[in-house]
């Protein structure tokens, strides 16, 4: 992204007193970005009450980089290994714990396993949530249809990614959701706007995200078709 269209975003947010969760991916490995610890030094800066996290493949973090990120203020890096253990009929622990050492974080807390929405977890429950997990992928989302072996059913429960997100990619573009990706011809409809020009807020207050809520709430998807079978915030 843009540096000018990032710390336009945050600026937005500074006099708007946002105070939720601050997110550096959308379809994108962000421990590639060269330029992430000095966007979230911004982030802390400007935004003193909001809440940094990561979602990472953890490809570049070990023991020195969870460091960086905790003493940062990020309060949440949530890692999916990706492995070929995913396709045992057993799923085990022990990928987790072998990536872990193999990545020198063994010793970063006290790790707990657990069981997350998407897998098998690894957790440290420090003010830097740190979650390592071996996905079980049919329990994915369909990202509005992209992925077909996903999209088992119609929807029938209402939305809330609408009324509680905001969805931004390295363009700029401001989405209906995390799940629209702006390559895909029917998923053009649901680009909002742009950061580069237009401000955060009106986009938010705008009457077309809010007939999107009023319909998203009531779960009717015949003016997002994309939205019809997607598992995003159904599934525990």
């Amino acid at each position: 992204m843009d540096w000018s269209v990032f710390c336009r975003i945050v600026d937005s947010l500074h006099f708007a007193n946002y105070d939720g969760w601050f997110a550096f991916h959308n379809y994108n490995e962000p421990l590639y970005n060269e330029r992430l610890l000095d966007e979230i030094a911004v982030v802390r800066e400007r935004l003193p009450q909001a809440k940094p996290c990561i979602y990472t493949n953890g490809d570049r973090l070990d023991a020195e980089m969870h460091q960086k990120l905790c003493s940062l203020g990020v309060r949440n890096i949530r890692v999916t290994l990706y492995t070929s253990a995913q396709k045992s009929n057993k799923p085990s622990f022990s990928p987790i714990w072998e990536w872990l050492t193999y990545k020198d974080l063994d010793k970063v807390g006290n790790w707990q396993e657990s069981l997350a929405r998407q897998g098998l977890a690894l957790e440290v429950l420090d003010e830097c949530h740190t979650q390592v997990i071996l996905p079980d992928l049919s329990k994915y989302y369909d990202r509005g249809g992209i992925i077909s072996s996903l999209s088992t059913q119609a929807r029938m429960k209402p939305c809330y990614l609408t009324s509680n997100s905001m969805a931004i990619d390295y363009k700029g573009h401001i989405k209906m959701c995390c799940n629209v990706v702006e390559a895909r011809d029917d998923h053009k409809a649901f680009i909002l706007g742009n950061a580069a020009t237009d401000e955060l807020m009106s986009i938010w207050r705008s009457d077309t995200l809010e007939r999107m809520r009023a319909l998203h709430l009531r779960a009717q998807w015949a003016s997002t078709p994309i939205c019809q079978k997607c598992r995003q915030e159904v599934d525990p």
